[in-house]
């Protein structure tokens, strides 16, 4: 998907070290139930590390990934192992903007133009409409902000996002130091809350 404006094609997009895309991911564990709900986690977009000319396609979270499920992303894993066991639902994985391009002149990511962001969220309404989860669990203010935006009718519970580059957040709100296990344990707390709102 090429982004709309010319000039931020031309400035950043051509120019860009990287740039990835995730695919959007269900995820279930396998058992007897097959009736399950499910739940859908959005992100902002699909960061990625990687300095290449070619687009990188992942999973969001690189759960595909086992050196990922067990080192960098191991908390969104466990996260949501404890989403998948607790609730028994499946949980479908996506990001607001499927694309993130990295700033040709720096080390941070490049905003989309608004054009092309107005055009993710409501490419993210329509994909929930098909999707059709009884809820959806938010991660981030960004993320929140553009759900917000297209006034969706499903249950839905904000959540700081977990990355480390969320410590001031998360030292705000969780018990004790932002160790991984304080984290987990937050994280599990909240859980508990949503199967008590939602009903599940």
């Amino acid at each position: 998907m090429l982004p709309q404006n010319e000039k931020f094609h031309n400035d950043y997009y051509q120019n860009s070290p990287a740039i990835a895309v995730d695919l959007p991911s269900l995820m279930e564990l396998k058992n007897d139930s097959v009736n399950k709900p499910t739940i859908a986690i959005i992100g902002q977009d699909p960061l990625t590390h990687n300095l290449c000319q070619e687009v990188e396609v992942g999973t969001p979270y690189g759960l595909h990934h086992k050196n990922s499920r067990e080192g960098d992303t191991k908390l969104y894993f466990e996260i949501i192992y404890d989403l998948l066991k607790d609730l028994n639902c499946r949980i479908y994985l996506t990001d607001v903007y499927k694309m993130w391009i990295k700033n040709p002149n720096d080390s941070k990511r490049r905003s989309l133009p608004e054009e092309d962001q107005e055009r993710f969220i409501q490419l993210l309404k329509r994909e929930l409409n098909i999707i059709n989860p009884v809820g959806l669990i938010i991660w981030g203010r960004k993320a929140e902000k553009a759900v917000n935006k297209i006034n969706l009718e499903i249950k839905h519970k904000y959540l700081p996002h977990p990355s480390d580059a969320n410590r001031r957040v998360l030292a705000k709100i969780i018990d004790g130091p932002v160790t991984h296990e304080n984290k987990l344990k937050f994280y599990k707390e909240s859980i508990k809350t949503i199967k008590k709102e939602w009903g599940i």
